[in-house]
Parts: C-alpha cells; sequence; structure tokens
C-alpha cells in the first residue's frame, strides 16, 4: 500500500472556491499564472509557502461554491500531494478526481495536527500523527486510476491507447453551426449565435467596457440569458445599474 510523508498546512471549515482561487484571476492565461494567488483572500502568502508534497489538513465543506474546475487545479498546480477534510462538497470533489486530485475524509485529524507538522498517508488504511492513527477509507479503484493516471483524460488516454481524444460536445456544436467537419483548439471561427449566457459576477465589468466603447444596447436583447447567483443581493448602486 503507498505511504507518502507531508507538511501540514491547515485550514477551516467552508473554504469555498472563491477562497481557493478568486474569480479576478480566472481571466489569466493559465493555471501556472494563476496559482501564486491561491488562497489569497484568506492567506495570501500561503501560496508562495506551499511546497511540493505539503498536505492541506481542512474542517468541514472543503470546496463549496461556485463549481470552476480552476479550484482543484489551481491546489495540484501548487504540488499539493492530498487534501484531507472532514468533508468535501460534491462538484468539488468529482472535479478534483477528474483532475488528479487526491482527497482523503477524515474527521478525526483537524483536532489533534498542528500547522507545520508531518503526517504520514498509508493510502486506504490511515493517517498516523505523532503514533496515533487515524482510520481513512479506500476510493474505489476506478477513482484510483484517474487519480493515479494524473487525471479523466489521461485515464481515458491510457485506457484507450490513444494520443488524443475526440472532439468534445463545444468542438462539436461549433463544427456544426460552421459547417465543418471538425475544428481545433486555437482556431478562429465565425459562428451564428443562438443564446449568449454571461454569469452576474462579470456583468458589472462586461457592461463598463461596452460603455466606453459607446454601445448603449445589445444587439439583440432576447439572446441574452443573464444568470443571477453569487451577487444577489447586489452589493452596491452600480451593481443594480448595471443588472438593469
Amino acid at each position: 500500500m503507498e505511504q507518502f510523508k507531508g507538511k501540514v498546512w491547515v485550514l477551516g471549515d467552508d473554504i469555498d472556491t472563491d477562497i481557493i482561487i478568486p474569480t479576478e484571476y480566472l481571466a489569466l492565461p493559465t493555471v501556472e499564472d494563476m496559482k501564486q494567488y491561491g488562497f489569497s483572500p484568506l492567506r495570501p502568502e500561503l501560496a508562495g509557502q506551499i511546497g511540493e508534497g505539503d498536505i492541506i489538513v481542512a474542517g468541514s465543506n472543503f470546496g463549496c461554491g461556485s463549481s470552476r474546475e480552476q479550484a482543484p487545479e489551481i491546489i495540484k498546480a501548487l504540488k499539493v500531494k492530498c487534501v484531507i477534510a472532514k468533508s468535501f462538497a460534491r462538484i468539488f470533489f468529482r472535479n478534483s478526481i477528474n483532475n488528479g486530485l487526491l482527497l482523503i475524509e477524515n474527521d478525526k485529524i483537524q483536532d489533534a495536527v498542528k500547522e507545520g507538522d508531518e503526517i504520514e498517508v498509508t493510502l486506504g488504511e490511515k493517517i498516523t500523527y505523532n503514533g496515533t492513527d487515524y482510520e481513512i477509507h479506500s476510493l474505489p479503484d476506478n477513482l484510483m486510476e484517474i487519480i493515479n493516471a494524473g487525471g479523466l483524460v489521461e485515464a481515458m488516454k491510457k485506457r484507450n491507447a490513444l494520443p488524443i481524444l475526440g472532439q468534445t460536445m463545444i468542438e462539436k456544436i461549433i463544427s456544426r453551426n460552421v459547417g465543418v467537419d471538425s475544428v481545433k483548439p486555437g482556431q478562429i471561427q465565425t459562428v451564428n449565435v443562438d443564446r449568449v449566457m454571461i454569469h452576474d459576477i462579470f456583468i458589472p465589468f462586461v457592461a463598463e467596457k461596452f460603455e466606453e466603447m459607446g454601445f448603449t444596447k445589445l444587439w439583440d436583447p432576447d439572446k441574452v440569458v443573464l444568470i443571477y447567483d453569487h451577487m444577489v443581493p447586489a452589493s452596491t448602486t452600480d451593481d443594480i445599474r448595471h443588472f438593469k
């Protein structure tokens, strides 16, 4: 059974994805560019202190909030070996597995361990700290296959012995829209728009840019869908104006 040791970083309950990687950094080109801002709303220095093979120990509901896939990607990019928590948000748990990030549930170690200490993990069996063992359960074999491969895409490549996968759903939709057999990342295509969706958290930024460019109305309001979530109720009068 695999064993590993790591230095511990301790976090609390309800560490949401906006703490793991704030929205304003999602527009950066790559996860490598984003990772320096990991956990910055809570502990701005933490991303620079985490070392390869370190372990995050947290409380309940780790990864709650927005379902952004960049959250587990950031933790993995920081070379964290695993996250141990009392519980995980469901979507975050699945996103983490799909990105090859190991998650372990245990509801006792948090009350014993101190930040900076070292713990040992025996996968599927126990966490050992100061001579005390804390039982953990095994993940199903199919999930461990994904984690060990480095994520779902790599697991499917390995299983199918293929260098690349077929088109994604989005690529298939674009291909059909523009009337070609296939499209590839990096290509520029002109499509006929059926609907445009925008999340509430981006509305103020987008509205300001359109106003700066001199636009006063949408080309077709019936084709725009606004999703209200993070900023309801609105926190400022400017947000209310933009929503209207």
